[in-house]
């Protein structure tokens, strides 16, 4: 998960994980109930927004030393 004031994103660690991607405006959805990529529409909509937070994911794992780094960066958001 990476997370900014503004948006949340999660994602799985893994390209062949079956985990739900979700990616949540926190402004306007603070308690996470609007999954904004669970919706196709929704989803061509923020799919900037998303690839941009999952941007800033494997830098904060490999800053912590992070096994998990290469699964992130292999995985496809859908």
């Amino acid at each position: 998960m990476v997370r900014t004031n503004e948006w949340k994103l999660m994602t799985a660690d893994s390209p062949d994980s079956h985990a739900v991607d979700a990616l949540f405006d926190m402004k306007n959805d603070p308690d996470d109930m609007h999954n904004l990529l669970g919706d196709p529409a929704d989803r061509t909509k923020y799919a900037g927004r998303a690839d941009e937070m999952k941007q800033r994911l494997p830098a904060w794992l490999e800053r912590l030393g992070s096994p998990q780094v290469a699964g992130v960066q292999a995985r496809k958001l859908g």
